[in-house]
Order: structure tokens, then sequence, then C-alpha cells
């Protein structure tokens, strides 16, 4: 009996050791990201807003106004000046999300299960179109929509919402960019590259991938640059011909930016890479501790991305691929920045959770 009792009092006494030190360590954890979230309340952060859903796309920052779509559907339109909101355009049927919105005019374009256009200083709708769109942010070009929905591309009249042209494809939406009159896009599932004439909507050509398009592609000089599941290949605008090709560890599903000939993106192999335009030749690569990352936006020769899980939003030097800061957003731990920042004014818009951060940046 008094040997149980000693053994028992030992497991007692090392369960609440065990306990302390997991207390301990959690306690710790806390106070570092709650430094890193103090450091940026004072050192940066300008103000917040918050919305009644998650933010998964970038804000478009125009005269001063920050409109934001959310996972609701709904569009917000936003007075950076006194902080006001100036109208809410909540779709009647919209529960899937809408997609960044596109401005032109007087006219502001998003999608989600309808694309609609809205006139801009009153946030009233000039027509819809059913297009059953989750992913592809609206295009615009010579008072054309392009946009892709499910299983289709569809090119609709600007003015009157009226369908130009209707593309079909199986099991798919497109996720379209332009260049010279000519919509590329990959298909989501089905392994396939797009050119499609704008004003026709007929092929000019098409080409097997190797991989699943997560996201649209950019284009420059003549070379079309798209994840195509874990690579970034380089494309002939023309043909469609393979340039060069660049392999990560795993998927990508973000657009690259082009700065000073050289590309960036990130993958989900949990890195941040820096290529060079014409010959797809690894410069540098910044690794992190999340592999969902946003695409980068450059400013100032400093590239800025976000992460979901670990909400931290980086600033890395272009020149270097080294470090600058970062920044955790405490309260949005597994819930975090899903949209690429926006600057404006050297202010930084991110999106994190529900709330819009404006950030401002060092001059």
């Amino acid at each position: 009996m008094a040997g149980n009792y000693l053994v028992n009092t030992f497991i007692v006494k090392s369960n609440k050791i065990l306990i302390k030190l997991i207390l301990s360590i959690f306690i710790l954890w806390l106070i570092s990201i709650c430094s890193v979230g103090t450091y940026l309340k004072i050192k940066g952060v300008i103000c917040k807003y918050k919305f009644e859903s998650w933010i998964y796309s970038p804000a478009v920052i125009f005269d001063n106004i920050a409109y934001q779509s959310t996972f609701n559907g709904k569009l917000y339109a936003i007075s950076l000046n006194d902080k006001k909101t100036k109208w809410i355009f909540e779709p009647v049927l919209d529960d899937n999300g809408a997609t960044t919105p596109v401005i032109l005019g007087n006219s502001i374009v998003f999608s989600g299960t309808d694309t609609y256009v809205l006139n801009i200083n009153t946030g009233r709708q000039n027509w819809r179109y059913r297009t059953l769109t989750m992913y592809s942010a609206p295009i615009i070009s010579k008072k054309s929509v392009y946009v892709g929905g499910t299983n289709a591309l569809y090119s609709l009249d600007l003015e009157t919402g009226k369908l130009n042209w209707k593309y079909e494809i199986e099991n798919v939406e497109p996720l379209p960019a332009i260049y010279n009159g000519v919509i590329y896009f990959g298909s989501k599932w089905a392994k396939i590259f797009y050119a499609v004439d704008a004003s026709s909507g007929k092929t000019k050509w098409k080409i097997n991938t190797t991989g699943v398009v997560h996201a649209p592609p950019v284009i420059a000089e003549g070379i079309v640059y798209s994840g195509v599941g874990d690579s970034l290949i380089a494309m002939d605008t023309d043909s469609g011909k393979e340039v060069w090709r660049f392999k990560t560890d795993n998927y990508i599903e973000t657009t690259p930016i082009i700065y000073n000939k050289c590309l960036y993106f990130t993958s989900h192999d949990r890195h941040l890479y820096a290529l060079d335009i014409k010959t797809g030749k690894l410069l540098w690569k910044f690794e992190v501790d999340d592999w969902e990352l946003t695409s980068p936006m450059v400013k100032d020769g400093v590239l800025y991305f976000g992460s979901f899980y670990d909400s931290a939003l980086y600033a890395v030097d272009i020149s270097s691929g080294t470090e600058k800061w970062h920044l955790k957003f405490i309260n949005h731990v597994m819930s975090g920045i899903l949209a690429q920042p926006v600057i404006s004014n050297n202010i930084l818009y991110v999106g994190c959770g529900k709330y819009l951060y404006a950030i401002q940046l060092k001059t």
C-alpha cells in the first residue's frame, strides 16, 4: 500500500510539473505574440474597419475611398477621409463570396453568384448577369466585361449587361487576364491553358498543362506567366509554346508580380520566390512558417505579403530577399490574411479575418 501511495504521489506531482511546464510555455508564447501585437498597434496601424464576414479579396483604393468585398457577397464603399461607410451593396441571392471589384469611370464591377455593374457614387445596381462565379475577378477592356463563371468564360457589354459571347468549358471556372486583345486563362481543374480572341470569343490556341491553374496569369512583352501545379511556367503569347519552367516543392495558387525584370510569387512550400524574368533562374527565396500565403505587393524596394494560419504580414527586401520586419495580428490566429495587400499614399491596406487594417509605411 505504501508503495502504491508513493507511485501515485509521484504521478500526481509529475502531472502537476508537466501542467505547469505547458502553462509556462503557453504564457511565454502569449507574451511574445502580444508584444508583437503591441508593436503593431503603436508603430503603424492608423485604423481598422470591421465587416460582417471574412475578407478574401484585395481592397481597391480609388479617389480616397476603399472598396472592399467580403465572403458573404457584400461590397462596401468606405471613405478614407472620415472613416464612414458611403454605401453597402447587398446582393439578393449572393452568399458564396464576392471578388475584387474593378473600376472604370462611374462604374464598379464585381462578381459573385451574379456579375454586377454598380454606380460608383451611389452603389445602385445598373445591371446584373448570372455567371455563377466563385473566384474569377472580372476584367474590363474596350467597353466589355470578361468574367469566368461555372463552366464558361463570359463577355458582357459594360453599358447594358448584354451577352456578347460565351466560351463554354467543362468543369472549370476560368481565371482570365487580357493582353493585346486576347484573353488568357487556365482551367482550374481540367489542366488546360487557353488563349481566346476577346472580340469574337474564338480559340487562338490551347495547350494541355501538367497541373491545376489556381490564379490568373500575368503577362508582359509577349510572355504569359502562370502557376501550373507546383511550377511557374513562361509561355509565348502567340503560340502557347513553353519558354521556361521553374519547379517549387508544392503547388502555386497566387498570381506572380513583375518588377524590374524580375518575377515574385509565393508557393505552398512556404516560400516567397524571386526569379529572373527572361531565364526563370532563381535569384533568392525567403521562407516563412506558413504555407497559405498571398501574392506579394511591392513598394520602394520592399515586398509585402501575408499569411493565413499565423496571421502575419511580412516585409522583405526586394534585392536580397532578407526580412526587414514582420507583424502578427494576435486576434486572428488561424483566420488571417488571404488577400494581397494594397498600397495607396504610402498606406498599406490588408484584410485579416473580418478586419481591414490601414498601416502607415515609413517614408
